[in-house]
């Protein structure tokens, strides 16, 4: 199996429903707090693509929504990623992702700075937690984690 089939084959793992707790840490965008979230992903028709859609519903009934695509890159080397989200910024140009031990680690960078997602993912349990990195600062604020159950396997 060459390295693009190898990392498509693993993103299979994440097909599914998840729901799940979320802790909101302080940032420069918000106070903080607990939220309740879903994600969704399927690998599209021709089984080349992961996306994913995912909604989350803060306390006193803010919601944030997020649509994405990851793709295997040809060469094996990792992933590219493409985000859209309720922020309403454009993913240019695309993240990149690639898998360190069991941590599925995506990177998005534009000139507000580097947003960092990532996933772990055990058979019945993901967890995902968001790290930014403000340009020309040092260092990643938190910026969420979250825990989430499969739903309906």
């Amino acid at each position: 199996m060459d390295e693009a089939a190898s990392l498509l084959e693993r993103l299979a793992a994440f097909e599914g429903e998840w729901e799940g707790e979320e802790s909101l840490f302080p940032t420069p965008w918000g106070a903080g707090g607990t939220a309740r979230g879903r994600w969704s992903f399927r690998m599209d028709p021709a089984r080349r693509y992961l996306i994913q859609d995912y909604h989350e519903d803060r306390e006193a009934g803010a919601a944030f929504d997020g649509h994405g695509v990851l793709a295997p890159q040809a060469d094996g080397a990792g992933y590219l990623w493409f985000w859209f989200d309720s922020f309403g910024y454009l993913p240019t140009p695309a993240g990149s992702g690639r898998w360190d031990g069991g941590r599925l680690v995506l990177i998005r960078t534009s000139p507000r700075g580097a947003n960092h997602s990532v996933f772990r993912i055990e058979p019945q349990r993901l967890s995902y937690e968001v790290a930014f990195q403000a340009a020309g600062q040092d260092g990643l604020m938190p910026v969420m984690a979250g825990s989430f159950a499969r739903r309906g396997r």
